[in-house]
């Protein structure tokens, strides 16, 4: 039994003997185990998995956004920019109501510090359309 146990603890120890063995294993067990974690895609257009990640993004463009703001940097346009790409490449997942609503939001932010980029914001909230 005493040799079983030391047989076994040779084989998963990682020495200068085996770490090609051990790799091997490991790169086999990893993805062996982990893919039924990940699921089938099965989610109805991937509102569920993709609408934090949106929503990560677009808070922290409106985080320097409202940096840009308080110190008065002059990347505001760039930024807005940045915040519109944001919105429209996410519209799917987060939806035209909300994209609306987030430029709205965006808009009256901006209006007091730059009043080219709300109206580039409200260009292009008009174009999404309900």
């Amino acid at each position: 039994m005493l040799k079983l146990h030391r047989r076994a603890a040779d084989f998963i120890c990682v020495s200068s003997r085996k770490p090609v063995l051990f790799l091997i294993i490991f790169a086999l067990v990893v993805p062996a185990t982990t893919l039924p974690l990940t699921g089938c895609g099965g989610h109805s257009a991937g509102k569920s998995v993709n609408q934090p990640i949106a929503e990560a993004h677009l808070t922290a463009i409106d985080a320097e956004i409202t940096i840009a703001e308080t110190t008065g940097s002059g990347s505001l346009p760039d930024l807005t920019g940045k915040y519109i790409t944001e919105i429209q490449s996410s519209l799917d997942v987060i939806g035209a109501a909300e994209a609306k609503q987030k430029l709205a939001d965006i808009q009256a932010k901006l209006a007091p510090y730059c009043t080219s980029c709300a109206q580039r914001v409200a260009a292009a909230a008009a174009q999404i359309s309900q």
